[in-house]
């Protein structure tokens, strides 16, 4: 594209003022300017902002517009146009907002409705869409419909109709057929999909999800259902199971030492989540030295994540994990929360979150010292760890 000399436009630009008789055309072949256009442009914007007009014109050019499709700025608006300082061209718009997007359609009507105040150069300069799609969208407005308009006119009204009959169920598949089982009226899906998108309704059932990618730090079943240890901290287990107060679910994690089946470590959350395990883990940190301890666990999500694998890592814990859908591989654990369950919550039945804090601290507690075991020689786990030592 060529660039012309900003003295030129200058000059350009007074010879018509003074020759306003001649108009565009003329001034342009008396300055082997290509077309009319082009002085058009140079006079309202020189009428607009002066000389300083032509340096703005000549920071941004019509190749560094961004492609058809981009999408600009909703706030872009009246609140965002310089009135106050005497400037009419809005701050340029760049990206996108949480607040919504705005099309070229709608770029084009906000151009339209700010035409009487700023010029159409700046306005479409500051929109970051031609001059020429603008004048073409504005004759579009003022000619009559074509038969393929008028056609998508009536589907239109019919998708709309049928949306609110449906409150949104349907998403554009199921609009197609429904069009065709209603209205007898056969259309391609792609076409459903374009009428829906441009009168914003989309189905509110079934959203779209994202799709992450997976976290799969998996480990072998290095415990084996071996679950004699000759010492404490030499063999732990860990699981979590759903806990109630009144209606609210919370989440209980343990970890449980098999050579005493103590209750080493626990942590409540409302989330089931990687912070979960890592809260009690690092609670079990505080009871002894770790290194070299085998930690066994399910194959859930929070155990398979990338962050509880770096930390296990970094304390130089041996990992080991179930088989998939295998809860008799970490039968241990999954007794004490039977014991729990029956014993203590379902008993007790807590309502308040307080209670069931104060619940879970005080069954663990008589657990962990009064609550004596056959298998431990009738001792608690704690007296029988004392008495081992």
């Amino acid at each position: 594209m060529k660039r012309h000399p900003k003295e030129l436009k200058l000059k350009v630009v007074q010879f018509y003022d003074e020759h306003p008789e001649l108009g565009y055309l003329s001034v342009a072949r008396e300055f082997n300017i290509p077309s009319d256009e082009t002085v058009r442009g140079w006079v309202k914007l020189y009428q607009a902002h002066g000389e300083e007009g032509f340096e703005l014109s000549q920071k941004v050019s019509k190749h560094e517009y961004p492609k058809r499709s981009s999408w600009i700025d909703p706030k872009t608006a009246q609140e965002r146009i310089l009135f106050g300082s005497g400037e009419c061209i809005p701050k340029k718009a760049n990206g996108t907002s949480k607040g919504g997007r705005v099309t070229q359609e709608q770029c084009f009507q906000w151009i339209n409705g700010l035409k009487n105040k700023c010029s159409i150069y700046s306005l479409c300069l500051s929109a970051q869409v031609s001059r020429s799609g603008y004048y073409k969208w504005l004759k579009r407005q003022s000619s009559a419909l074509n038969s393929r308009e008028q056609e998508n006119q009536q589907i239109g009204l019919l998708l709309r109709q049928g949306y609110q009959h449906v409150k949104g169920r349907y998403g554009y598949r199921r609009m197609k057929i429904w069009l065709e089982r209603e209205h007898g009226i056969q259309v391609n899906h792609k076409r459903v999909y374009r009428l829906l998108k441009s009168m914003e309704l989309q189905s509110l059932i079934r959203r779209k999800k994202k799709r992450r990618k997976k976290e799969e730090q998996f480990a072998p079943n290095v415990l084996n259902r071996q679950f004699k240890a000759d010492q404490p901290f030499q063999k732990l287990v860990t699981d979590i199971t759903y806990v109630y107060a009144g209606s609210r679910r919370f989440y209980l994690s343990v970890i449980q030492d098999l050579f005493n089946n103590e209750i080493v470590a626990y942590h409540l959350s409302d989330q089931n989540d990687t912070d979960l395990v890592l809260q009690t883990l690092e609670k079990a940190l505080e009871k002894g030295d770790v290194r070299g301890v085998l930690l066994h666990s399910d194959q859930g999500h929070q155990y398979t994540s990338n962050l509880y694998h770096d930390v296990l890592q970094s304390h130089q814990i041996i990992r080991s994990m179930s088989r998939r859908a295998n809860c008799w591989d970490n039968a241990v654990v999954e007794s004490f929360f039977s014991h729990f369950k029956t014993e203590g919550l379902w008993l007790e039945r807590p309502r308040t979150l307080d209670e069931l804090h104060m619940m879970i601290d005080n069954y663990i507690h008589f657990y962990n010292i009064e609550r004596f075991q056959e298998k431990l020689g009738n001792l608690s786990p704690i007296e029988y760890r004392k008495a081992v030592a």
